[in-house]
C-alpha cells in the first residue's frame, strides 16, 4: 500500500491554543495524495509558511510526518507551485474551494 498524505477542509478556523494532534481524516472529508508525488515537490513546499499542529507554531514547509494547518494565504501559494496534472487536480480543487470559503486546510502527513 502506498504512503498517502491526506488533505481536508476545516469547518472553522483553528484558534490560538487549540492543538490538532489526532488523526481524523474522515472528520474533514480528506482526499489522498500519493507520498511520492508530495516528495517530488517537497523542496518547493519548504518555501511556504505553514502551521504545525496549531496556529501557535509556524514555520517553512509542511509537517511531513505530522499535521499541517494550511491558511488560505498559504493555500494560494501552494496552488502556484503544484503541478497541474492528474495527480494533483483533486488537491488543487480542494485548495481552491477552501480559499473561496476562506477556510483552513488540514494535512495529515505520513
Amino acid at each position: 500500500m502506498p504512503d498517502l498524505h491526506k488533505f481536508g477542509i476545516m469547518p472553522r478556523t483553528p484558534q490560538k491554543g487549540e492543538c490538532f494532534d489526532s488523526y481524523e481524516p474522515r472528520k474533514y472529508g480528506c482526499i489522498s495524495v500519493d507520498g511520492e508525488r508530495i516528495d517530488a515537490i517537497l523542496s518547493k513546499l519548504d518555501e511556504i509558511e505553514f502551521f504545525w499542529h496549531s496556529v501557535d507554531v509556524c514555520g517553512m514547509g509542511i509537517a511531513y510526518c505530522g499535521i499541517t494547518l494550511i491558511s488560505p494565504t498559504s493555500a494560494k501559494k501552494m496552488i502556484d507551485i503544484l503541478p497541474h496534472d492528474e495527480a494533483f487536480i483533486s488537491l488543487i480543487k480542494l485548495l481552491e474551494r477552501a480559499i473561496s470559503q476562506d477556510k483552513f486546510v488540514i494535512h495529515y502527513g505520513l
